[in-house]
């Protein structure tokens, strides 16, 4: 966890976010179960550039962009087999409080879409705010 505690407390740290597909372990953050979401460090110049620096239940992202690797979704298409290759890349303080829950929910499925969308189908590739909570991911 040096990555986090060296950057001071509230400060908003530039990283990726994605749903924990099982249960796994990181050097820095521990053990991570399936189901909460795995925050990795994308800040140009870290030492821990790349690598998951925690796993969290909940969050808050900023300037957030939705982003999915389509040659990654071809494969798990193609082989019907899970990867990671969809992730939300914003800045997030890991100290902060989800203290309200947007309600417009945003899902993936790569056998649906080749974008993140709304309930209704509405391709998203950016937002202001997203909100990672235990029930989803809401803008």
């Amino acid at each position: 966890m040096e990555a986090l505690t060296t950057r001071g407390e509230g400060a908003r740290l530039n990283v990726s976010v994605h749903y924990t597909l099982k249960n796994t372990r990181s050097r820095l953050a521990g053990v991570g179960r399936a189901g909460q979401y795995s925050v990795t460090d994308q800040q140009q110049g870290s030492p821990t550039k790349g690598l998951v620096i925690a796993y969290v239940d909940a969050c808050v992202g900023y300037n957030a962009s939705f982003v999915v690797s389509e040659a990654a979704r071809q494969t798990v298409i193609r082989k019907q087999c899970r990867s990671v290759h969809a992730k939300v890349f914003c800045q997030v303080d890991l100290g902060e409080a989800v203290a309200h829950t947007p309600t417009t929910s945003v899902h993936y499925n790569p056998y649906r879409a080749s974008t993140f969308t709304t309930k209704t189908g509405q391709p998203i590739t950016a937002a202001d705010r997203v909100v990672f909570s235990p029930n989803g991911c809401y803008i």
